[in-house]
């Protein structure tokens, strides 16, 4: 069974300290031409989770996770998904999506 507890991070003002981070769903890189965002869909999800997911980040995964296309300019690039990769003892897949950065409002 995978342990879902975020892992620890020391902080530079408490080097001896641990804190636990929240894991990072979402990662973003906004550039001159084009923005890329990538999102992790958490695959091993427990019945506790499930329970304590809200409808609207259902919505949100449904949505990012089921279209390929976003408007008229963005777009998932599905052939980049990379299934069964584990971040912080977390196991899922990353959905790479780009648009114009033009595009954003």
């Amino acid at each position: 069974m995978v342990d879902h507890v975020p892992a620890p991070v020391r902080t530079r003002d408490h080097p001896s300290a641990e804190v636990s981070c929240a894991m990072p769903w979402f990662g973003m890189d906004i550039g001159g031409t084009l923005t890329k965002l990538v999102y992790f869909e958490p695959k091993d999800i427990t019945p506790g989770e499930l329970d304590q997911e809200a409808r609207i980040l259902r919505n949100i995964r449904r949505y990012l996770t089921k279209n390929s296309a976003y408007g008229k300019t963005g777009h998932r690039d599905s052939h980049l998904q990379m299934d069964d990769v584990v971040i912080r003892g977390r196991r899922g897949s990353l959905h790479f999506i780009r648009f114009p950065t033009s595009e954003m409002l």
